[in-house]
């Protein structure tokens, strides 16, 4: 039975687990609750031989550390104690090698997979953060083009059309509440995004609140109130818009940068088959 007390509430439903795919998040205020939740979990694995692995388990305190850490146990294993935990291992800037014209597929494909992984639930407030990120897209996309580790940024992407990776987050971010907003009454999912949506109105820090820091930190600031999270069309709207944004900041540098000046007027040929150049006819 879940405690009235113990449990975390979202928009004031209880929520005492989460699980996506095979993994899972146990939560509680109380240690000791806590630890029974554990055991109830790991007792029902091995009742239908679910094996449940302790070394890959481990567990965190949010907020004031007690003066006596406690001790988790899973059986007779204790679980590692934590202050943050990251599964995702990039090793991708020294195997980049020599690309064929073919690479440009993988951008999309390839990294275009990697990069943006976790994005709809971790916003990138701190941009400090997202250095690693930032410098894969951009070694690979230089390699890819032929061009030195201190070229311009804007050409790495108006010439191959993709999207900053951090704007890229964004609208993955963007999608992710789009689909949210669409969800009945009686999903989990739902009532995080209402809760979020309560903290942002009440002046407080949470994934909304990170959305709408993001959107103030583009180019070209867009602001966001509490009611359009909830409004699909408004949502549409806005990363339309930062789409936009961004273009216009990218063609901003290509227009004006000096190292630009041999991009800027030039004519690209357009191969034509079975029809003469600019009669319209196929």
């Amino acid at each position: 039975m879940i405690s009235a007390i113990k449990v975390i509430r979202l928009h004031g439903h209880a929520v005492a687990q989460a699980e996506q795919a095979d993994d899972v998040m146990i939560i509680s205020t109380d240690f000791p609750d806590f630890q029974e939740k554990v055991t109830e979990f790991w007792t029902y694995g091995a009742k239908k031989r679910v094996f449940v692995s302790t070394p890959k388990s481990k567990w965190m305190i949010y907020g004031p550390l007690p003066r006596t850490i406690p001790i988790l146990r899973m059986g007779d294993r204790i679980v590692e104690l934590v202050s943050e935990f990251n599964n995702t291992i990039f090793a991708m800037k020294h195997r980049i090698g020599s690309l064929p014209c073919e690479g440009r597929a993988y951008p999309i494909h390839g990294t275009g997979g990697l990069l943006p992984w976790g994005a709809e639930i971790s916003i990138d407030v701190d941009s400090n953060l997202m250095d690693e990120l930032v410098e894969v897209q951009h070694s690979f996309l230089r390699r890819l083009q032929g061009i030195n580790s201190r070229s311009m940024l804007a050409v790495l992407f108006s010439e191959t059309g993709l999207m900053p990776i951090l704007i890229r987050r964004l609208l993955l971010a963007l999608a992710c509440l789009r689909y949210m907003i669409q969800l009945g009454e009686d999903r989990r999912v739902r009532w995080a995004l209402l809760d979020s949506v309560d903290l942002l109105a009440a002046g407080k820090a949470g994934w909304a609140g990170d959305i709408a820091i993001m959107l103030r930190s583009l180019p070209t600031p867009i602001c966001i109130a509490p009611a359009d999270f909830l409004c699909l069309q408004s949502i549409e709207a806005i990363a339309k818009r930062v789409e936009e944004v961004v273009d216009a900041d990218i063609q901003f540098d290509i227009n004006f940068l000096q190292k630009t000046h041999l991009l800027r007027g030039r004519l690209e040929l357009i191969e034509e088959t079975g029809a003469h150049a600019g009669d319209g006819t196929t």
